[in-house]
């Protein structure tokens, strides 16, 4: 995937590379999953997509109900994509990159998606006040 860098979603382009780093290690690892409803952008970012908010951010969050996923991002993620640090929590994991800070959070719930410039999106309805 790469459509974080040809959209230019987020204004700073190492963020795109980041984020369609992640997209390209997750669905290499992980051909079967699905990353349009199994895993979604939230947060500030989401709601930027959303257009219902223009602000620049450098943490990106994004959000997943698949433990595959999750355990990937947690346990194999962090040495194929150099970074600054990591810190893990049972339903969190944080990255650290040169001007971005990536949380990636795991839920059991479903997920409702839809699509925005190409990116899938939780619901802003959906989107959990305390990410904002």
């Amino acid at each position: 995937m790469n459509a974080f860098t040809i959209k230019n979603i987020f204004g700073n382009s190492t963020i795109n590379t980041i984020m369609d780093r992640l997209y390209y290690e997750i669905a290499l690892a992980l051909p079967d999953a699905d990353l349009n409803t199994g895993m979604c952008l939230t947060g500030r970012a989401a709601v930027h997509l959303h257009a219902i908010s223009a602000e620049a951010c450098n943490n990106v969050i994004m959000l997943t109900n698949d433990a595959d996923i999750y355990n990937f991002v947690q346990n194999i993620l962090p040495s194929k994509m150099p970074n600054k640090g990591v810190v893990k929590f049972k339903e969190r994991t944080i990255f650290y990159f040169d001007g971005l800070v990536l949380e990636f959070w795991y839920q059991t719930e479903s997920i409702t998606t839809v699509l925005r410039s190409g990116i899938y999106v939780q619901e802003y309805s959906e989107i959990n006040p305390i990410l904002l």
